[in-house]
Protein backbone atom coordinates (compact mmCIF):
# COMPACT_ATOMS: atom_id res chain seq x y z
CA UNK A 1 0.00 0.00 0.00
CA UNK A 2 2.83 2.03 0.33
CA UNK A 3 3.10 2.18 -3.32
CA UNK A 4 -0.28 2.49 -4.34
CA UNK A 5 -0.87 4.90 -6.67
CA UNK A 6 -4.72 4.11 -8.27
CA UNK A 7 -4.23 6.82 -11.04
CA UNK A 8 -0.72 4.86 -12.57
CA UNK A 9 -2.57 1.62 -12.01
CA UNK A 10 -5.93 2.46 -13.95
CA UNK A 11 -3.84 4.02 -16.75
CA UNK A 12 -1.66 0.86 -16.97
CA UNK A 13 -4.85 -1.28 -17.02
CA UNK A 14 -6.11 0.72 -20.00
CA UNK A 15 -3.25 1.19 -22.00
CA UNK A 16 -2.72 -2.74 -21.48
CA UNK A 17 -6.66 -3.43 -22.52
CA UNK A 18 -6.07 -1.33 -25.72
CA UNK A 19 -2.93 -3.56 -26.70
CA UNK A 20 -4.71 -6.30 -26.27
CA UNK A 21 -7.74 -5.51 -28.03
CA UNK A 22 -5.64 -4.49 -30.58
CA UNK A 23 -3.33 -7.80 -30.50
CA UNK A 24 -7.13 -9.12 -30.87
CA UNK A 25 -7.78 -7.74 -33.81
CA UNK A 26 -4.31 -8.07 -35.56
CA UNK A 27 -4.71 -11.76 -34.60
CA UNK A 28 -8.48 -12.17 -36.34
CA UNK A 29 -7.32 -10.37 -39.70
CA UNK A 30 -4.46 -12.23 -39.87
CA UNK A 31 -6.96 -15.72 -39.40
CA UNK A 32 -9.31 -14.26 -41.85
CA UNK A 33 -6.52 -13.62 -44.86
CA UNK A 34 -5.41 -17.20 -43.97
CA UNK A 35 -9.07 -18.40 -44.67
CA UNK A 36 -9.30 -16.77 -47.74
CA UNK A 37 -6.18 -17.98 -48.91
CA UNK A 38 -7.32 -21.57 -48.52
CA UNK A 39 -10.71 -20.87 -49.58
CA UNK A 40 -9.05 -19.40 -53.17
CA UNK A 41 -6.70 -22.33 -53.23
CA UNK A 42 -10.07 -24.71 -52.85
CA UNK A 43 -11.67 -22.62 -55.97
CA UNK A 44 -8.50 -23.15 -58.34
CA UNK A 45 -9.37 -26.42 -59.73
CA UNK A 46 -12.46 -25.12 -60.88
CA UNK A 47 -11.37 -22.28 -62.79
CA UNK A 48 -8.90 -24.05 -64.29
CA UNK A 49 -10.72 -26.04 -65.86
CA UNK A 50 -12.80 -23.47 -67.36
CA UNK A 51 -9.40 -22.79 -69.10
CA UNK A 52 -7.74 -19.91 -66.77
CA UNK A 53 -3.97 -20.00 -66.24
CA UNK A 54 -3.48 -19.53 -62.28
CA UNK A 55 0.43 -19.36 -62.16
CA UNK A 56 -0.25 -15.83 -61.51
CA UNK A 57 -2.47 -15.96 -58.59
CA UNK A 58 -0.67 -18.87 -57.11
CA UNK A 59 2.23 -16.70 -57.02
CA UNK A 60 0.28 -13.54 -55.34
CA UNK A 61 -1.19 -16.43 -53.07
CA UNK A 62 2.44 -17.40 -52.01
CA UNK A 63 3.80 -14.07 -51.23
CA UNK A 64 0.35 -13.18 -49.60
CA UNK A 65 1.38 -16.32 -47.17
CA UNK A 66 5.31 -14.76 -47.08
CA UNK A 67 3.38 -11.28 -45.92
CA UNK A 68 1.26 -13.34 -43.04
CA UNK A 69 4.87 -15.07 -41.93
CA UNK A 70 6.31 -11.90 -40.98
CA UNK A 71 3.13 -10.60 -39.68
CA UNK A 72 3.02 -13.24 -37.17
CA UNK A 73 6.65 -12.80 -36.56
CA UNK A 74 6.19 -9.07 -35.86
CA UNK A 75 3.62 -9.40 -33.77
CA UNK A 76 5.14 -11.86 -31.19
CA UNK A 77 8.36 -9.17 -31.26
CA UNK A 78 6.59 -5.86 -31.74
CA UNK A 79 3.65 -6.15 -30.70
CA UNK A 80 0.13 -5.57 -33.50
CA UNK A 81 1.66 -1.73 -34.51
CA UNK A 82 4.70 -3.76 -36.31
CA UNK A 83 1.83 -6.57 -37.80
CA UNK A 84 -0.21 -3.82 -39.52
CA UNK A 85 2.19 -3.36 -42.61
CA UNK A 86 2.58 -6.93 -43.15
CA UNK A 87 -1.14 -7.45 -42.82
CA UNK A 88 -1.62 -5.08 -45.39
CA UNK A 89 0.57 -6.01 -47.68
CA UNK A 90 -0.64 -9.57 -47.51
CA UNK A 91 -4.14 -8.21 -48.24
CA UNK A 92 -3.17 -6.49 -51.03
CA UNK A 93 -1.34 -9.77 -52.44
CA UNK A 94 -4.42 -11.63 -51.82
CA UNK A 95 -6.85 -9.02 -53.94
CA UNK A 96 -4.29 -9.64 -56.62
CA UNK A 97 -4.65 -13.73 -56.04
CA UNK A 98 -8.11 -13.32 -56.07
CA UNK A 99 -8.40 -11.13 -59.56
CA UNK A 100 -6.17 -13.32 -61.19
CA UNK A 101 -7.89 -16.92 -59.83
CA UNK A 102 -11.28 -16.89 -58.93
CA UNK A 103 -12.06 -13.81 -60.01
CA UNK A 104 -10.58 -14.08 -63.27
CA UNK A 105 -14.03 -15.23 -65.35
CA UNK A 106 -15.80 -12.40 -63.67
CA UNK A 107 -13.18 -9.75 -64.37
CA UNK A 108 -12.64 -10.93 -67.96
CA UNK A 109 -16.85 -10.59 -68.24
CA UNK A 110 -16.23 -7.03 -66.33
CA UNK A 111 -13.33 -6.11 -69.42
CA UNK A 112 -15.67 -7.22 -72.59
CA UNK A 113 -18.09 -5.39 -71.26
CA UNK A 114 -16.24 -2.13 -70.84
CA UNK A 115 -13.93 -2.92 -74.04
CA UNK A 116 -17.80 -2.12 -76.05
CA UNK A 117 -18.49 1.30 -73.64
CA UNK A 118 -15.16 2.56 -74.19
CA UNK A 119 -15.09 1.19 -78.13
CA UNK A 120 -18.62 3.41 -78.36
CA UNK A 121 -17.09 6.32 -76.17
CA UNK A 122 -14.45 6.47 -78.34
CA UNK A 123 -16.64 6.79 -81.38
CA UNK A 124 -18.57 9.72 -79.69
CA UNK A 125 -14.81 11.33 -79.13
CA UNK A 126 -14.41 10.81 -82.30
CA UNK A 127 -17.46 13.26 -83.39
CA UNK A 128 -17.03 15.96 -80.74
CA UNK A 129 -13.74 16.21 -82.31
CA UNK A 130 -15.18 16.71 -85.24
CA UNK A 131 -17.39 19.15 -84.27
CA UNK A 132 -14.64 20.81 -82.27
CA UNK A 133 -12.84 21.47 -85.17
CA UNK A 134 -15.83 23.17 -87.11
CA UNK A 135 -16.04 25.19 -84.03
CA UNK A 136 -12.49 26.35 -84.67
CA UNK A 137 -12.43 27.20 -87.63
CA UNK A 138 -15.45 29.93 -86.87
CA UNK A 139 -12.98 31.19 -83.39
CA UNK A 140 -10.49 31.86 -85.69
CA UNK A 141 -12.52 34.73 -87.39
CA UNK A 142 -12.27 36.53 -84.36
CA UNK A 143 -8.99 38.11 -83.04
CA UNK A 144 -6.32 35.61 -82.29
CA UNK A 145 -5.59 37.42 -78.86
CA UNK A 146 -9.28 36.68 -77.60
CA UNK A 147 -8.86 33.03 -78.42
CA UNK A 148 -5.63 31.95 -77.14
CA UNK A 149 -6.82 30.31 -74.30
CA UNK A 150 -7.56 27.70 -76.29
CA UNK A 151 -4.58 27.36 -78.77
CA UNK A 152 -3.50 23.82 -79.15
CA UNK A 153 -6.94 22.44 -77.37
CA UNK A 154 -7.46 20.45 -80.66
CA UNK A 155 -4.67 19.02 -81.18
CA UNK A 156 -4.29 17.91 -77.39
CA UNK A 157 -7.69 16.42 -78.02
CA UNK A 158 -6.85 14.54 -80.78
CA UNK A 159 -3.31 13.17 -79.18
CA UNK A 160 -5.78 12.11 -75.86
CA UNK A 161 -7.96 10.01 -78.45
CA UNK A 162 -4.52 8.52 -80.36
CA UNK A 163 -3.22 7.72 -76.59
CA UNK A 164 -7.23 6.18 -75.19
CA UNK A 165 -6.76 3.92 -78.26
CA UNK A 166 -3.96 3.02 -77.56
CA UNK A 167 -4.90 1.96 -74.06
CA UNK A 168 -7.66 0.36 -75.54
CA UNK A 169 -6.03 -2.05 -77.99
CA UNK A 170 -4.01 -3.24 -75.48
CA UNK A 171 -6.85 -4.11 -73.58
CA UNK A 172 -8.31 -5.83 -75.95
CA UNK A 173 -5.37 -7.89 -76.78
CA UNK A 174 -4.53 -8.94 -72.77
CA UNK A 175 -8.11 -9.60 -71.90
CA UNK A 176 -8.28 -12.57 -74.53
CA UNK A 177 -8.36 -16.13 -73.55
CA UNK A 178 -4.69 -16.42 -75.19
CA UNK A 179 -3.18 -13.79 -73.03
CA UNK A 180 -4.93 -14.04 -69.94
CA UNK A 181 -3.62 -10.30 -68.47
CA UNK A 182 -7.89 -9.34 -67.39
CA UNK A 183 -5.92 -7.12 -64.30
CA UNK A 184 -3.12 -5.26 -66.59
CA UNK A 185 -6.41 -5.02 -68.89
CA UNK A 186 -8.71 -3.39 -66.35
CA UNK A 187 -5.66 -0.57 -65.86
CA UNK A 188 -5.51 -0.52 -69.30
CA UNK A 189 -9.31 0.42 -69.62
CA UNK A 190 -9.10 2.88 -66.77
CA UNK A 191 -6.53 5.13 -68.39
CA UNK A 192 -8.31 4.71 -71.87
CA UNK A 193 -11.88 6.24 -70.25
CA UNK A 194 -9.56 8.78 -68.05
CA UNK A 195 -8.14 9.87 -71.26
CA UNK A 196 -11.34 10.44 -73.18
CA UNK A 197 -12.59 12.32 -70.45
CA UNK A 198 -9.65 14.73 -71.02
CA UNK A 199 -10.75 14.80 -74.90
CA UNK A 200 -14.36 15.97 -73.32
CA UNK A 201 -12.96 19.43 -71.41
CA UNK A 202 -10.80 20.08 -74.46
CA UNK A 203 -13.37 20.17 -76.80
CA UNK A 204 -15.95 21.67 -74.20
CA UNK A 205 -13.54 24.95 -73.84
CA UNK A 206 -13.65 25.34 -77.61
CA UNK A 207 -17.29 25.44 -77.83
CA UNK A 208 -17.98 27.28 -74.91
CA UNK A 209 -14.96 29.73 -76.17
CA UNK A 210 -17.10 30.23 -79.41
CA UNK A 211 -20.43 30.79 -77.65
CA UNK A 212 -18.77 33.59 -75.50
CA UNK A 213 -16.66 35.21 -78.88
CA UNK A 214 -20.10 35.39 -80.43
CA UNK A 215 -22.28 36.99 -77.23
CA UNK A 216 -18.95 39.65 -77.12
CA UNK A 217 -19.40 40.32 -80.98
CA UNK A 218 -23.02 40.93 -80.43
CA UNK A 219 -22.55 43.21 -76.93
CA UNK A 220 -20.28 45.08 -78.32
CA UNK A 221 -22.10 46.31 -81.72
CA UNK A 222 -24.80 47.12 -79.31
CA UNK A 223 -22.30 48.90 -77.51
CA UNK A 224 -21.24 50.66 -80.32
CA UNK A 225 -24.75 52.00 -81.72
CA UNK A 226 -25.70 52.89 -78.12
CA UNK A 227 -22.35 54.97 -78.00
CA UNK A 228 -22.60 56.95 -81.60
CA UNK A 229 -26.75 57.70 -80.29
CA UNK A 230 -25.52 59.25 -77.01
CA UNK A 231 -22.88 61.24 -78.62
CA UNK A 232 -25.43 62.58 -81.32
CA UNK A 233 -28.10 63.06 -78.93
CA UNK A 234 -25.37 65.39 -76.66
CA UNK A 235 -24.05 67.31 -79.81
CA UNK A 236 -27.57 67.80 -80.60
CA UNK A 237 -28.63 69.25 -77.08
CA UNK A 238 -24.87 71.04 -76.62
CA UNK A 239 -25.43 72.68 -79.88
CA UNK A 240 -29.58 73.51 -78.97
CA UNK A 241 -28.69 75.21 -75.45
CA UNK A 242 -25.10 76.13 -76.26
CA UNK A 243 -25.35 79.38 -74.10
CA UNK A 244 -25.89 77.14 -70.91
CA UNK A 245 -23.54 74.55 -71.93
CA UNK A 246 -20.28 75.37 -70.44
CA UNK A 247 -16.53 74.11 -71.98
CA UNK A 248 -16.28 71.02 -70.42
CA UNK A 249 -19.67 68.73 -72.02
CA UNK A 250 -17.95 69.80 -75.31
CA UNK A 251 -14.48 68.64 -74.35
CA UNK A 252 -16.35 65.27 -73.40
CA UNK A 253 -18.00 65.04 -76.98
CA UNK A 254 -14.69 65.30 -78.51
CA UNK A 255 -13.05 62.79 -76.54
CA UNK A 256 -16.24 60.22 -76.77
CA UNK A 257 -16.01 61.04 -80.49
CA UNK A 258 -12.57 60.04 -80.70
CA UNK A 259 -12.91 56.73 -79.00
CA UNK A 260 -16.21 56.11 -81.34
CA UNK A 261 -13.71 56.20 -83.75
CA UNK A 262 -11.29 54.35 -83.09
CA UNK A 263 -13.84 51.01 -82.04
CA UNK A 264 -15.38 51.55 -85.05
CA UNK A 265 -11.99 51.17 -86.84
CA UNK A 266 -11.32 48.14 -85.18
CA UNK A 267 -14.84 46.79 -86.65
CA UNK A 268 -13.48 46.94 -89.98
CA UNK A 269 -10.83 45.26 -89.32
CA UNK A 270 -10.69 41.25 -90.59
CA UNK A 271 -10.89 39.44 -87.37
CA UNK A 272 -11.76 42.25 -84.82
CA UNK A 273 -11.04 42.01 -81.48
CA UNK A 274 -14.37 42.92 -79.83
CA UNK A 275 -13.40 43.24 -76.59
CA UNK A 276 -11.08 45.81 -76.75
CA UNK A 277 -14.06 47.27 -78.91
CA UNK A 278 -16.57 47.07 -76.31
CA UNK A 279 -14.30 48.67 -74.09
CA UNK A 280 -13.69 52.08 -76.15
CA UNK A 281 -17.92 52.38 -76.90
CA UNK A 282 -18.22 51.96 -73.47
CA UNK A 283 -15.84 54.50 -72.50
CA UNK A 284 -17.16 56.98 -75.40
CA UNK A 285 -20.48 56.06 -74.21
CA UNK A 286 -20.12 56.79 -70.38
CA UNK A 287 -18.19 60.27 -71.63
CA UNK A 288 -21.43 61.11 -74.08
CA UNK A 289 -23.44 60.34 -70.70
CA UNK A 290 -21.82 62.63 -68.63
CA UNK A 291 -22.34 65.56 -70.88
CA UNK A 292 -25.44 64.61 -70.75
CA UNK A 293 -26.07 64.24 -66.87
CA UNK A 294 -27.57 67.39 -66.77
CA UNK A 295 -30.36 67.54 -69.54
CA UNK A 296 -31.20 63.83 -68.94
CA UNK A 297 -34.03 62.86 -66.43
CA UNK A 298 -33.19 60.56 -63.36
CA UNK A 299 -35.53 57.86 -65.32
CA UNK A 300 -33.68 57.84 -68.34
CA UNK A 301 -30.47 58.09 -67.03
CA UNK A 302 -31.18 55.02 -64.64
CA UNK A 303 -32.56 53.01 -67.64
CA UNK A 304 -28.99 53.96 -69.49
CA UNK A 305 -27.02 52.61 -66.34
CA UNK A 306 -28.90 49.23 -66.61
CA UNK A 307 -28.58 48.97 -70.11
CA UNK A 308 -24.82 49.11 -69.83
CA UNK A 309 -24.81 46.81 -66.75
CA UNK A 310 -26.63 44.46 -69.29
CA UNK A 311 -24.26 44.60 -71.77
CA UNK A 312 -20.90 44.66 -69.91
CA UNK A 313 -22.03 41.33 -67.83
CA UNK A 314 -21.78 38.72 -69.84
CA UNK A 315 -18.40 40.07 -71.61
CA UNK A 316 -16.89 40.07 -68.20
CA UNK A 317 -18.22 37.10 -67.31
CA UNK A 318 -17.24 35.30 -70.30
CA UNK A 319 -13.78 36.89 -69.62
CA UNK A 320 -13.51 35.46 -66.00
CA UNK A 321 -14.74 32.08 -66.92
CA UNK A 322 -12.57 31.83 -69.79
CA UNK A 323 -9.58 32.22 -67.37
CA UNK A 324 -11.37 29.52 -64.77
CA UNK A 325 -11.07 27.08 -67.70
CA UNK A 326 -7.78 27.93 -68.44
CA UNK A 327 -6.19 27.68 -64.71
CA UNK A 328 -8.64 24.61 -64.30
CA UNK A 329 -6.92 22.82 -67.58
CA UNK A 330 -3.67 24.40 -66.50
CA UNK A 331 -3.38 24.76 -62.83
CA UNK A 332 -0.45 22.79 -62.70
CA UNK A 333 1.88 24.88 -64.86
CA UNK A 334 0.64 28.20 -63.28
CA UNK A 335 3.20 29.98 -61.18
CA UNK A 336 1.99 30.87 -57.07
CA UNK A 337 1.86 34.57 -57.81
CA UNK A 338 -0.33 33.97 -61.35
CA UNK A 339 -2.79 31.62 -59.33
CA UNK A 340 -2.97 34.46 -56.25
CA UNK A 341 -3.89 37.13 -59.39
CA UNK A 342 -6.55 35.07 -60.26
CA UNK A 343 -8.18 34.60 -56.84
CA UNK A 344 -8.15 38.28 -56.26
CA UNK A 345 -9.98 38.81 -59.64
CA UNK A 346 -12.43 36.12 -58.94
CA UNK A 347 -13.17 38.24 -55.45
CA UNK A 348 -13.55 41.28 -57.26
CA UNK A 349 -15.89 39.81 -59.80
CA UNK A 350 -17.51 38.12 -56.90
CA UNK A 351 -18.13 41.57 -54.90
CA UNK A 352 -19.20 43.10 -58.35
CA UNK A 353 -21.89 40.60 -58.59
CA UNK A 354 -22.79 41.00 -54.88
CA UNK A 355 -23.18 44.85 -56.05
CA UNK A 356 -25.07 43.99 -58.92
CA UNK A 357 -27.79 42.34 -56.60
CA UNK A 358 -27.91 45.13 -54.36
CA UNK A 359 -28.66 47.86 -57.06
CA UNK A 360 -32.01 46.28 -57.78
CA UNK A 361 -32.83 46.59 -53.73
CA UNK A 362 -31.52 50.69 -53.80
CA UNK A 363 -33.99 53.39 -55.01
CA UNK A 364 -32.48 56.91 -57.12
CA UNK A 365 -29.66 58.33 -55.78
CA UNK A 366 -29.00 55.11 -54.23
CA UNK A 367 -29.12 52.95 -57.06
CA UNK A 368 -27.73 55.41 -59.10
CA UNK A 369 -24.57 55.29 -56.88
CA UNK A 370 -24.43 51.61 -56.84
CA UNK A 371 -24.94 50.99 -60.69
CA UNK A 372 -22.08 53.73 -61.69
CA UNK A 373 -19.86 51.49 -59.48
CA UNK A 374 -20.98 48.35 -60.70
CA UNK A 375 -20.12 49.69 -64.15
CA UNK A 376 -16.93 51.12 -62.88
CA UNK A 377 -16.17 47.53 -61.76
CA UNK A 378 -17.22 45.76 -64.87
CA UNK A 379 -14.80 47.73 -66.64
CA UNK A 380 -11.77 47.56 -64.16
CA UNK A 381 -12.61 44.12 -64.46
CA UNK A 382 -12.71 43.41 -68.31
CA UNK A 383 -9.26 45.58 -68.10
CA UNK A 384 -7.72 43.70 -65.56
CA UNK A 385 -8.58 40.10 -66.70
CA UNK A 386 -6.25 40.08 -69.75
CA UNK A 387 -3.28 41.22 -67.71
CA UNK A 388 -4.20 38.51 -65.39
CA UNK A 389 -4.87 36.13 -68.17
CA UNK A 390 -1.29 36.90 -69.89
CA UNK A 391 0.25 35.92 -66.90
CA UNK A 392 -1.34 32.77 -66.33
CA UNK A 393 -0.87 32.12 -70.32
CA UNK A 394 2.88 32.88 -69.92
CA UNK A 395 3.66 30.68 -67.08
CA UNK A 396 2.04 27.70 -69.09
CA UNK A 397 3.68 28.50 -72.52
CA UNK A 398 7.04 28.86 -70.03
CA UNK A 399 6.81 24.94 -69.58
CA UNK A 400 5.79 23.71 -73.67
CA UNK A 401 10.17 23.46 -74.01
CA UNK A 402 10.25 20.99 -71.36
CA UNK A 403 7.05 19.39 -71.93
CA UNK A 404 8.93 18.73 -75.39
CA UNK A 405 12.34 17.26 -73.75
CA UNK A 406 9.74 14.93 -72.16
CA UNK A 407 7.83 13.68 -75.14
CA UNK A 408 10.59 13.37 -77.04
CA UNK A 409 12.25 11.68 -74.47
CA UNK A 410 9.23 9.08 -73.77
CA UNK A 411 9.28 8.40 -77.52
CA UNK A 412 12.94 7.65 -77.79
CA UNK A 413 12.90 4.98 -74.31
CA UNK A 414 9.58 3.53 -76.45
CA UNK A 415 11.99 2.90 -79.24
CA UNK A 416 14.39 1.73 -76.96
CA UNK A 417 12.28 -1.13 -75.00
CA UNK A 418 10.85 -1.82 -78.40
CA UNK A 419 14.49 -3.06 -79.56
CA UNK A 420 15.08 -4.68 -76.33
CA UNK A 421 11.63 -6.74 -76.69
CA UNK A 422 12.63 -7.45 -80.26
CA UNK A 423 16.03 -9.00 -78.80
CA UNK A 424 14.85 -10.94 -76.22
CA UNK A 425 12.23 -12.39 -78.56
CA UNK A 426 14.45 -13.30 -81.11
CA UNK A 427 17.63 -14.84 -78.08
CA UNK A 428 14.60 -16.68 -76.34
CA UNK A 429 16.18 -19.06 -73.69
CA UNK A 430 19.88 -18.55 -74.57
CA UNK A 431 19.51 -15.49 -72.14
CA UNK A 432 19.31 -15.73 -68.39
CA UNK A 433 15.78 -15.66 -66.91
CA UNK A 434 16.49 -12.63 -64.73
CA UNK A 435 17.60 -10.22 -67.97
CA UNK A 436 13.92 -11.06 -69.53
CA UNK A 437 12.68 -10.25 -65.96
CA UNK A 438 14.56 -7.44 -65.75
CA UNK A 439 12.73 -6.32 -68.96
CA UNK A 440 9.44 -6.80 -68.15
CA UNK A 441 10.37 -4.79 -65.08
CA UNK A 442 11.29 -1.75 -66.66
CA UNK A 443 8.25 -2.02 -69.68
CA UNK A 444 6.40 -2.24 -66.68
CA UNK A 445 7.25 0.72 -65.31
CA UNK A 446 7.30 2.59 -68.25
CA UNK A 447 3.76 1.69 -69.17
CA UNK A 448 2.48 3.41 -65.57
CA UNK A 449 3.80 6.50 -66.78
CA UNK A 450 0.45 8.46 -67.60
CA UNK A 451 -0.24 11.05 -69.57
CA UNK A 452 -1.09 14.16 -70.16
CA UNK A 453 1.63 15.45 -67.18
CA UNK A 454 1.30 18.73 -65.81
CA UNK A 455 3.88 21.16 -63.59
CA UNK A 456 7.51 21.61 -63.41
CA UNK A 457 8.10 19.13 -60.90
CA UNK A 458 6.02 16.38 -62.33
CA UNK A 459 7.60 17.26 -65.80
CA UNK A 460 10.70 17.21 -64.26
CA UNK A 461 10.05 13.71 -62.53
CA UNK A 462 8.66 11.89 -65.62
CA UNK A 463 11.62 13.28 -67.95
CA UNK A 464 14.35 11.76 -65.23
CA UNK A 465 12.29 8.77 -64.86
CA UNK A 466 12.12 8.12 -69.18
CA UNK A 467 15.80 8.32 -69.32
CA UNK A 468 16.42 5.99 -66.49
CA UNK A 469 14.16 3.56 -68.39
CA UNK A 470 15.90 4.45 -71.72
CA UNK A 471 19.65 3.36 -70.20
CA UNK A 472 17.46 0.85 -68.49
CA UNK A 473 16.50 -1.00 -71.83
CA UNK A 474 19.43 -0.13 -74.20
CA UNK A 475 21.52 -1.40 -71.29
CA UNK A 476 19.27 -4.40 -71.10
CA UNK A 477 19.19 -5.03 -75.17
CA UNK A 478 23.38 -4.93 -75.19
CA UNK A 479 23.61 -8.06 -72.52
CA UNK A 480 20.92 -10.06 -74.73
CA UNK A 481 22.97 -9.53 -77.52
CA UNK A 482 25.46 -11.41 -76.63
CA UNK A 483 23.70 -14.03 -76.34
CA UNK A 484 22.53 -13.85 -79.89
CA UNK A 485 23.96 -16.74 -81.92
CA UNK A 486 25.56 -15.79 -85.20
CA UNK A 487 23.48 -15.75 -88.53
CA UNK A 488 22.50 -18.99 -90.48
CA UNK A 489 21.48 -19.32 -93.78
CA UNK A 490 17.91 -20.13 -93.92
CA UNK A 491 14.27 -19.35 -92.63
CA UNK A 492 14.60 -17.33 -89.13
CA UNK A 493 12.01 -16.40 -87.21
CA UNK A 494 9.57 -13.76 -87.95
CA UNK A 495 9.45 -10.55 -85.85
CA UNK A 496 6.67 -8.50 -85.99
CA UNK A 497 7.54 -4.76 -84.50
CA UNK A 498 4.77 -2.08 -83.80
CA UNK A 499 0.42 -2.35 -84.05
CA UNK A 500 -0.20 -6.25 -85.47
CA UNK A 501 -4.07 -4.92 -86.06
CA UNK A 502 -3.20 -2.12 -88.29
CA UNK A 503 -6.56 -2.10 -89.94
CA UNK A 504 -8.11 -0.96 -87.18
CA UNK A 505 -11.75 -0.23 -87.47
CA UNK A 506 -13.14 -0.36 -90.63
CA UNK A 507 -10.09 -1.48 -92.15
CA UNK A 508 -8.44 2.46 -92.01
CA UNK A 509 -6.55 1.94 -88.30
CA UNK A 510 -8.56 4.60 -86.28
CA UNK A 511 -12.05 5.21 -85.33
CA UNK A 512 -12.73 7.71 -87.86
CA UNK A 513 -10.99 6.34 -90.52
CA UNK A 514 -8.09 9.05 -90.01
CA UNK A 515 -4.95 8.55 -91.86
CA UNK A 516 -2.49 6.93 -90.40
CA UNK A 517 0.92 7.02 -92.07
CA UNK A 518 4.12 8.47 -91.28
CA UNK A 519 2.93 12.29 -91.78
CA UNK A 520 4.02 14.65 -88.89
CA UNK A 521 1.35 14.83 -85.97
CA UNK A 522 0.19 18.01 -84.01
CA UNK A 523 2.13 16.69 -81.35
CA UNK A 524 5.68 17.21 -82.81
CA UNK A 525 6.10 13.07 -82.55
CA UNK A 526 5.36 10.61 -85.58
CA UNK A 527 2.10 8.12 -84.72
CA UNK A 528 1.46 5.27 -86.68
CA UNK A 529 -1.07 4.02 -84.01
CA UNK A 530 -4.90 3.87 -84.79
CA UNK A 531 -6.91 7.32 -82.87
CA UNK A 532 -10.44 8.01 -81.69
CA UNK A 533 -10.36 11.31 -83.56
CA UNK A 534 -8.63 9.93 -86.79
CA UNK A 535 -5.23 9.94 -86.94
CA UNK A 536 -2.95 12.89 -86.07
CA UNK A 537 -1.08 12.71 -88.96
CA UNK A 538 -1.60 14.22 -92.40
CA UNK A 539 -3.68 16.71 -91.62
CA UNK A 540 -5.80 15.70 -88.45
CA UNK A 541 -9.46 16.66 -88.96
CA UNK A 542 -10.75 15.03 -91.97
CA UNK A 543 -7.25 16.65 -93.68
CA UNK A 544 -8.35 19.83 -93.31
CA UNK A 545 -6.29 22.57 -91.78
CA UNK A 546 -7.79 24.44 -88.64
CA UNK A 547 -6.37 27.97 -88.65
CA UNK A 548 -3.28 28.63 -86.62
CA UNK A 549 -3.65 27.13 -82.97
CA UNK A 550 -5.29 24.26 -83.74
Amino acid sequence: MAHYDAIAAAEAARAASETAAQISAAAERFGAIRGAIARERAEAPAVAARGFRLDASEQALAASEQALASAADALQSGGPQGATPHLEAAQALLDTAVASGSGAPALHEANAARLAEIEARGQRAAARIAEGRQAFDLVDEFAESTWSDIRGNGSEAQAAADRAHEHWELARQNNTMETQRFVEAREALDAAAQELDYVDQLVDAILTRLKDLEAARDGARGLLEEAERSINAGLAFVRANDPDVGPRPEEQLREAAAQLAAAQAESRQPRPDWLRLAAAATTADQLADAALAGARSEAEAMQKLRRQADQLRPLVAGEVNKIARFVNLHGADISPASMAAVRTLVQRYEEAQRLDRSAAELAEEQRRSALERLIAAFTALQQESQSVYQAAYSDVQRLEELRARVNDSLAATRRALEAAEATAARVGGRAPRSLHDRLRQVRKRFDQIRLPIAGEQDLNAALALSETLQREAREIEGQLRSYDRPHRPGPGPIVVVGNPFPGGWGGSGSWSGGNRGGGPSWGGMNRSGGSFGGGSAGGGFGGGSAGGGW
